[in-house]
């Protein structure tokens, strides 16, 4: 939009302009002159974009004369309310303040000393029960809206802002039907997120003000860590719907500053998902407040870094509750991983005793199991060929090649890793069915080939393994060793 500049003319002529003081919301606050009386005020004026929005610009007529009957120190007075012939725009003229609001401070990381937070709420309070004996609730209670003056005197005087969104409520008991939800989630009270009427009321306001209690103190909002892992406004809605989980001092503690143990009852109370369970007004709620803030330092004292690094990782995420924490009262349910039935796996010698009691492993398991063992048991059949093939020709040296018989018989041994299989005699120098000699007489030359075969099982075994070679010579002999070619024809 285009702001109007200084020194033009608005609401035809009553009021000149000065300068921007802000723009966002609903509106722009100007600083102008009354012509008249030459005072400065504070001219607000309603969004162009916003001006086909029956509902906004009933709002904005609203924050004009929601509070008009009710006399406090603490509310904004408002002097003068119309719509521009020339713009078509609602405005509002309403007296000037100097000073910040509370919102200001907390960008800076400033925290609030616990003396000058109960006298904040204090005078928040005051107006708070008038406007809520009025049937008006505020429905926006946040630091922002809360703005810092002083008097005369230097002394404090806070004031409420922005009623624009405020719900008239009908004290005899009808409610007028209102299901839009409005607020700013770190501060809104969760029945304001459900859009449900009929539960919007002055617990709405002290659910807010408990909140802003804990932020003026630890000098950060309770739902911080919710708002920096959320991706938006509707997931910060949805955690912080669920309520408090973690103790007030549990997350102060992960801020770095020590609260009063007796904080977390106020606090717990102040901010029930139950409206009706809250503290009764706002009155009460400072009542209690200062009883647990009385024997508190003037100054909260800090916590270590160390114990902001365990209360931060104790700290419990809103969006993964553990399994024992409750959500409006009701336990939330765990999802289990089903374990697959437990089986006896039968062997050769008998089923597997019930204090041993397997799960049968699957076609892949066994497959992956077996491998290593076949792997193995070859190897093995391999060095123990070589074995006899180099004890075989070792002997053939000495006693000569000719009409020697080289019979391995292989003893038993158990793999030293506890899991065996059968691996069959092993004979160095054995020739096909065809080609063996008869118990008459030995063969003619020396055979040398190795052959092994190896059955494996998944059930523990014996691996057998042959010793060294014993040669048994036939006579003296000259000739030259020959190497068996296969069976003669």
């Amino acid at each position: 939009m285009q702001l109007l500049e200084a020194g033009a003319d608005f609401a035809g002529g009553r009021y000149q302009i000065v300068r921007v003081l802000s723009a966002g919301g609903m509106g722009v606050v100007y600083e102008v002159v009354h012509r008249d009386t030459l005072r400065h005020r504070a001219l607000k004026l309603m969004l162009p974009q916003l001006l086909l929005d029956d509902d906004m610009r009933a709002r904005f007529t609203r924050e004009g004369i929601v509070t008009a009957g009710i006399e406090s120190e603490h509310l904004v007075e408002v002097f003068d309310v119309g719509i521009d012939a020339h713009t078509r725009a609602p405005f509002l003229v309403m007296e000037l303040l100097r000073g910040e609001d509370l919102g200001a401070r907390l960008q800076r990381r400033e925290r609030t000393k616990p003396s000058d937070a109960l006298e904040i709420v204090a005078q928040i309070t005051r107006a708070l029960d008038k406007t809520h004996a009025a049937g008006i609730v505020h429905r926006d209670l946040k630091p922002e809206n809360l703005f810092v003056t002083h008097r005369d005197d230097g002394s404090l005087r806070m004031r409420i802002l922005d009623f624009g969104i405020a719900k008239l409520v009908d004290l005899t008991g009808a409610r007028a039907k209102d299901t839009r939800s409005v607020g700013t989630p770190l501060y809104m009270a969760p029945e304001q997120m459900t859009g449900q009427s009929s539960d919007i009321g002055p617990p709405a306001d002290v659910y807010a003000l408990a909140h802003i209690v804990f932020t003026l103190l630890v000098g950060m909002p309770y739902f911080q860590v919710e708002a920096d892992s959320s991706d938006n406004v509707l997931g910060l809605m949805f955690k912080v719907s669920n309520g408090t989980v973690d103790p007030a001092t549990k997350r102060s503690e992960a801020a770095g500053v020590e609260l009063p143990q007796s904080f977390d009852a106020w606090f717990t109370r102040a901010t029930c998902l139950q409206p009706s369970a809250r503290f009764g007004s706002a009155g009460q709620l400072l009542k209690e407040l200062r009883d647990v803030l009385k024997d508190a330092p003037e100054v909260l004292p800090t916590v270590a870094s160390t114990r902001r690094k365990v209360a931060f990782s104790e700290t419990v995420r809103l969006s993964d509750p553990p399994a024992d924490a409750s959500v409006s009262g009701k336990p939330v349910p765990v999802a289990l991983t089903p374990v697959p039935p437990l089986q006896t796996r039968p062997t050769e010698t008998g089923a597997v005793p019930s204090s041993r009691t397997l799960a049968t492993p699957s076609a892949q398991q066994k497959k992956l199991t077996r491998a290593p063992i076949v792997l193995g048991a070859t190897a093995v059949a391999l060095v123990l060929g070589f074995g006899g093939y180099a004890a075989l020709r070792d002997t053939g040296d000495k006693n000569g090649p000719s009409g020697v018989t080289t019979n391995v018989e292989a003893e038993p041994v158990v793999a030293s890793s506890g899991i065996s299989s059968d691996v069959p005699n092993i004979t160095v120098g054995a020739a096909p069915e065809s080609a063996k000699p008869s118990a008459s007489g030995p063969i003619s030359g020396t055979a040398l080939s190795a052959s092994a075969s190896a059955s494996v099982s998944a059930k523990p075994q014996t691996v057998k393994t042959a010793p060294r070679a014993t040669t048994t010579p036939v006579g003296p002999t000259t000739a030259a060793p020959t190497v068996w070619g296969g069976p003669r024809r």
